[in-house]
């Protein structure tokens, strides 16, 4: 709120849980909304201190969304397999698709991903792309790790989720995405289509209602256990504060991306995308 008591949408909270409450904003130095500026709290709050009010906090504080290879790097589908291979440890070498000077439709990255956009798997002369077919092909690697089920209707289970992923949740987080990040990041243009949002806002609705019922009943997508679902329809909250998803009425949503965020496998890949701080 502004000293004459004007009220602008400038920010959300990303995580908010027992231990620890991280929220995102766009101001400028002056306090006054600007969306070249991104700004990000972190308070962590140490159990177990003498002090029981005993708490951390930082800042982070990012320019026009930084540099381009951080930002489409923490895009979604990028993210999830990164993220994934992570938590696999599977090592892997990473090389960044500049998306603002057109690389993704050069010949060269056109022949490996004819749709020419990211992410794209090269092993050996194999290549895969679609992000959520690329995360099962990490699994089948780590068959051990129990996030690829082995018996037949557990993975069935997955699989529907990451099929509901591309039909019904990853569009719907995009809208949002598009029009309060990638559009000022591809284009330089700062104005979201209201239109677009409204339109947008109701079709996430629809969707996040459905997520959010099924982890009222359960700690992950499919159960007790992490998942390939996890990852696949997690990634896409990493922007839900800089996006501005109306996620205020989905608790069991923010629970769970909280558990995500903390996961060693996320943190790392967070930080290995981070945004630098502006001068």
């Amino acid at each position: 709120m502004g000293e004459d008591g004007s009220q602008a949408n400038v920010g959300g909270v990303l995580v908010s849980d027992p231990q620890r409450l991280v929220v995102s904003w766009d101001l400028n130095s002056e306090w006054k909304p600007d969306a070249r500026m991104i700004s990000q709290g972190e308070v962590k709050f140490i159990v177990g201190a003498p002090d029981p009010m005993r708490f951390e906090l930082e800042h982070r504080s990012f320019e026009n969304m930084g540099a381009e290879a951080g930002a489409f790097m923490r895009a979604p589908r990028a993210f999830k397999v990164m993220a994934t291979a992570r938590l696999l440890d599977i090592d892997h070498t990473l090389r960044v698709v500049d998306l603002r000077k057109g690389e993704q439709m050069s010949p060269e990255y056109a022949a490996l991903n004819p749709n020419m956009r990211m992410p794209t798997l090269e092993d050996g002369d194999y290549v895969l792309w679609e992000s959520n077919a690329i995360l099962q092909y990490l699994a089948s690697k780590r068959p051990d790790s129990g996030v690829w089920p082995e018996d037949a209707r557990a993975r069935l289970d997955v699989t529907r989720w990451q099929f509901w992923d591309l039909a019904h949740w990853d569009s719907a987080c995009a809208v949002f995405a598009f029009e309060y990040v990638a559009k000022r990041l591809l284009r330089g243009d700062s104005e979201p289509d209201m239109a677009a949002i409204a339109k947008g806002t109701e079709a996430f609705h629809r969707v996040a209602k459905v997520l959010d019922g099924q982890l009222q009943e359960q700690r992950f997508v499919t159960g007790k256990t992490l998942t390939l679902a996890d990852f696949s329809l997690g990634s896409a909250l990493n922007l839900a504060g800089v996006a501005r998803y109306p996620l205020h009425p989905y608790g069991a949503i923010k629970r769970w991306h909280g558990e995500l965020m903390a996961l060693p496998a996320w943190q790392q890949t967070l930080a290995a995308c981070a945004l630098p701080t502006a001068a």
